[in-house]
């Protein structure tokens, strides 16, 4: 019996800045019905506060807390590894997650990225190479692995690629923080204040979301929206549920 929902927000409640069609009015019923809900993204461009006041102007009751980031499990990650400076490869907006620790580009501890989009350069890519060879112990945290998400016109590149490019040239440790890390999912759960079994991850992303959810021990729901593409239900693995969209998601709860 599923008591509690974290949901995806690009390519499930919004889309290029706009709620998708039923979105809005699905997630107002599952507060109404009492389901407890969070958001889970791996949206590194907007701290928990902007992305909540976003939906507030949709039309969605939202608070920081509701929002759960990578930069909310990186901090936890970097603050168990007692790290004080890093290198933050991140939108200029997202200063403000890391308050508290020194941003030094000369002598970090550990390398942060997140999605830089049109700001990536081979210079960059090779400079942050060149001193993840030079100190090996450097961990690259990257806030979250998703390899691609829909842009306004088309298919954007991720954070993913480009950690995981930097750790296996540079043979540095890599630490995933978000989606598809377990530990996203887990907080989750213990924000809603349910065990796991009770929980499902709704998503657009089959393997980051449906499926990394499934092997943290939650139901997975796939929603035919965003970057979903039928193609990719010819994997091997295959999700708990599918739906059309997020609208559907209040009847198939009432449903169960």
């Amino acid at each position: 019996m599923i008591n509690g929902i974290l949901c995806d927000l690009d390519g499930v409640v919004y889309q290029d800045g706009k709620p998708l069609p039923g979105a809005v009015d699905a997630v107002n019923q599952l507060q109404a019905d009492g389901i407890p809900l969070a958001f889970v993204t791996n949206t590194t461009r907007s701290s928990s506060a902007m992305i909540a006041t976003r939906l507030m102007q949709m039309g969605i009751e939202a608070k920081a807390e509701d929002v759960i980031t990578p930069i909310t499990v990186a901090r936890a990650e970097l603050e168990s590894r007692q790290i004080e400076r890093i290198w933050l490869l991140a939108d200029p907006a997202l200063k403000s997650g890391f308050a508290g620790f020194a941003l030094d580009k000369h002598q970090p501890q550990a390398l942060v990225v997140a999605d830089l989009a049109d700001d990536w350069s081979y210079s960059l890519l090779n400079m942050v190479f060149n001193y993840l060879v030079e100190h090996p112990k450097v961990p690259v945290i990257s806030l979250g692995l998703s390899t691609f998400y829909q842009g306004k016109n088309q298919l954007m590149l991720d954070v993913g690629p480009f950690a995981q490019l930097l750790s296996q040239a540079a043979k540095a440790p890599l630490v995933v923080c978000g989606k598809p890390g377990r530990e996203a999912f887990l907080l989750g759960a213990r924000q809603l204040g349910l065990p796991r079994e009770q929980v499902a991850m709704v998503g657009d992303d089959l393997e980051s979301d449906v499926i990394a959810a499934m092997d943290a021990g939650l139901t997975g729901i796939q929603v035919k929206t965003g970057k979903f593409r039928d193609q990719q239900l010819q994997a091997s693995r295959q999700p708990d549920v599918i739906l059309e969209g997020l609208w559907g998601l209040p009847a198939w709860l009432r449903g169960q």
